[in-house]
């Protein structure tokens, strides 16, 4: 709620997306981990976020949404399959339904 407060007192304000993989080291922490790829060692997870940004400013506003997901590990090699899911049912979804 103070990111959207905070906002309000600005004109232009750009909403910016991204996707990143966040990858861990630690084996207490790896072991609560999902995967991102297909090897089995490295464990991880997505992030998508939406930061808030005042360009007139060049200040940032704040995170105002974030996704964090991981693979099943036994989903690879499955492309024809993703090739027939229905779009929102696709990860590339993320970025409108964060917009």
């Amino acid at each position: 709620m103070a990111t959207a407060e905070h906002a309000r007192s600005y004109d232009c304000l750009l909403a910016l997306e991204d996707t990143t993989s966040l990858e861990f080291t630690y084996r207490t922490v790896r072991e609560e981990m999902g995967y991102t790829t297909s090897r089995k060692s490295s464990t991880s997870l997505h992030a998508h976020s939406v930061l808030l940004f005042a360009p007139r400013e060049e200040q940032v506003i704040g995170l105002i949404e974030q996704t964090r997901w991981t693979r099943e590990l036994n989903h690879y090699g499955k492309k024809a399959q993703r090739a027939c899911r229905p779009y929102k049912d696709k990860e590339s979804y993320k970025w409108e339904r964060a917009s």
